[in-house]
């Protein structure tokens, strides 16, 4: 049974990842139908239909989709890609992992706090121009950066690494203009 239930997991993973499914909704979901699953433990006889086994799958599909979608966060409610993206905004900026530099830039994986006042959620990919007058950030500094943030473009080079493919958490980058302030 439990190789079963993995396979469910497995599958609602899936949808949750290529699906874009509100994990609010399948949560939803999998709490309405939990008396279900009581009820079809109690009154399932040994013979007929598989009430339980089905409703335990689709419990088991909804908290894959769920996980999902907590861990994604695109289905949230404060996630920044709900926010305006056709005007500046100051964005609250937490540094969270150093990524390899190239000769050209020192990049980092970012998590926003906030975006002008607003809290809001997700991650982002922040360059930094190797030639700037800037030192290189740590994890864990916090920034204030005037930006708009742009979708992450494919690399020119075919064999280079390409960072939209990798994550779907991170669909937009800032690079640095002259508005950024640490502390």
């Amino acid at each position: 049974m439990s190789v079963k239930l993995t396979l469910w997991v497995i599958l609602g993973i899936g949808i949750g990842f290529y699906f874009d499914v509100a994990p609010l909704l399948a949560l939803l979901f999998a709490l309405v139908v939990m008396p279900i699953l009581y009820w079809a433990n109690k009154k399932q006889r040994r013979t007929g239909f598989p009430y339980f086994e089905v409703v335990t799958s689709l419990v088991t599909v909804c908290l894959g989709v769920f996980v999902v979608g907590i861990s994604m966060g695109s289905g949230l409610t404060d996630h920044y890609s709900k926010t305006d993206f056709d005007q500046e905004k100051v964005w609250h900026l937490n540094v969270r992992e150093l990524l390899k530099p190239n000769s050209f830039s020192n990049r980092y994986v970012t998590e926003i706090i906030a975006a002008d006042i607003r809290h809001a959620s997700g991650k982002l990919l922040f360059s930094l121009s190797a030639n700037s007058t800037l030192q290189q950030l740590k994890v864990d500094e916090e920034f204030l950066i005037y930006s708009i943030p742009k979708t992450i473009r494919p690399p020119l080079n075919p064999h280079q690494f390409d960072y939209k493919t990798i994550s779907k958490q991170r669909e937009y980058s800032i690079k640095l203009g002259q508005n950024m302030m640490k502390f």
